[in-house]
């Protein structure tokens, strides 16, 4: 079997779609705990909660086909903190 097989039948779609249901998870908390914390604090549940699942192995998966589902989960959560619209940035 050559290289080129074995490289041409991996796919990271299995992987992102395990770690998409933690970042949805993690945008219903952080708008749930909004209205009652402040920026500084959105900033950590950010980071410890959902910048943590997505860091993990993103050099490997980051550049492939299904990684655009987690980046668009990332504006979410980002809009959410901000309080700005979907169309907004």
């Amino acid at each position: 079997m050559m290289m080129s097989d074995i490289n041409n039948t991996l796919t990271w779609k299995t992987h992102i779609d395990k770690i998409l249901p933690k970042l949805s998870s993690a945008c219903f908390a952080m708008r749930s705990v909004k209205p009652f914390v402040s920026q500084q604090m959105l900033k950590v549940i950010y980071f410890s909660h959902f910048h943590s699942i997505i860091s993990y192995g993103i050099i490997f998966w980051g550049n492939s086909a299904p990684s655009s589902r987690v980046f668009r989960m990332q504006k979410r959560i980002i809009r959410i903190m901000m309080g700005s619209r979907s169309r907004f940035m």
